[in-house]
């Protein structure tokens, strides 16, 4: 119905062209937005405790994708891997009792 109305506003071959995807910037996102946070959550010490991955191999590679060879793939792979397993395997972190929190006066 959409391609209907469109017509004789766009030219045939935009509304007749095939679906296509569309790309997402995840090594400007990884070098911008969400350095500090696939840094922070690669490199602590949950992470690290896990002993899935060394240490120094995490950090090469954030060096590498921070001095622009795109590792972006692999960084985004293992964010949500950490991220998962802390959500499932973890359990969510515990949220501070009522009786522990301040009272207005």
């Amino acid at each position: 119905m959409l391609k209907n109305v469109a017509r004789g506003v766009l030219p045939d071959e935009v509304i007749d062209r095939p679906k296509r995807g569309f790309g997402v910037p995840m090594a400007t996102w990884l070098r911008g937005e969400l350095r500090d946070l696939s840094h922070d959550m690669l490199t602590d010490a949950v992470a690290r405790g896990r002993g899935y991955f060394e240490p120094e191999g995490i950090a090469r590679l954030l060096a590498q994708h921070d001095a622009g060879i795109n590792r972006s793939v692999r960084i985004w792979n293992l964010l949500q891997l950490e991220l998962w397993h802390r959500e499932f395997v973890d359990g969510p972190a515990p949220t501070p009792s009522t009786s522990a929190m301040p009272r207005d006066i």
